[in-house]
């Protein structure tokens, strides 16, 4: 603690991380919370996505998880939502990337016959964007931790940016941030029917799924731009050389 009660300025990520510093008797005036964003310019849509992503799977309602296959982020749950669904037509499961985790995964899903589900392994990055643009909805999910009560996943600002609904498996600040941007659904984490039930409610209802990616990247423009955030740095860096 001794850094942060020496330091002219500290800056949190989280208002979890703010909130804990003042318990512990840091000065609240000198902690700023200046989240991550996303440079929403980056997320144009792409026109061409859908045909070049998912030219195969044309006519499918198609749910994404994109980014890391590691422990923390409990993709059984999310294997286990696709079986729940197994009987379903026209819903594809799609996960991006790679991880510690992944050739287990891989193996799980072979082992439940999920054909519903495609796993695409690790892409460049501007391959995994097509895939954000292309999809009807995004999971955001990570095991159901008191720790991950105060993570904000970057999943959710790309997805957002996008105009992608989203579905989060994420208890505490991320969820915070989605219920009051109005922007997803949020199910309780390693709750595979609650996952596969928000999935169901997203594909019959594509105004619903219009209004939360509308709402979405709104809250983006307003509160989560890069550049903004970014001028808010400066303004704390300014203050403490300053002072």
């Amino acid at each position: 603690l001794g850094l942060y009660r020496d330091a002219r300025a500290v800056v949190s990520l989280t208002a979890s991380f703010r909130d804990n510093l003042v318990s512990r008797g840091i000065v609240p005036e000198k902690i700023h919370f200046v989240p991550n964003g996303i440079d929403p310019a980056e997320w144009h849509l792409d026109e061409d996505g859908p045909s070049k992503c998912f030219a195969k799977w044309d006519g499918e309602f198609v749910v994404s998880y994109i980014g890391t296959h590691g422990m923390a982020h409990n993709l059984e749950t999310f294997l286990e939502a696709a079986g729940l669904l197994q009987g379903r037509e026209g819903i594809r499961f799609l996960t991006v990337g790679d991880g510690a985790e992944f050739e287990n995964l891989k193996a799980l899903k072979e082992k439940m016959r999920l054909d519903n589900v495609t796993m695409t392994g690790l892409v460049p990055h501007v391959e995994a964007r097509r895939y954000l643009g292309a999809c009807d909805a995004s999971v955001v999910i990570l095991r159901n931790s008191e720790l991950f009560k105060t993570v904000i996943p970057s999943k959710i600002f790309e997805a957002m940016a996008a105009r992608k609904p989203i579905i989060l498996a994420v208890r505490g600040e991320a969820r915070r941030i989605v219920e009051e941007a109005g922007a997803g659904i949020c199910v309780e984490p390693e709750n595979p029917q609650q996952l596969a039930d928000a999935v169901l409610r997203l594909r019959d209802d594509p105004d619903m799924r219009k209004r939360l990616g509308e709402n979405g990247r709104r809250a983006v423009l307003a509160n989560y731009n890069r550049i903004q955030l970014a001028g808010r740095m400066l303004e704390v860096l300014s203050t403490a050389v300053d002072g």
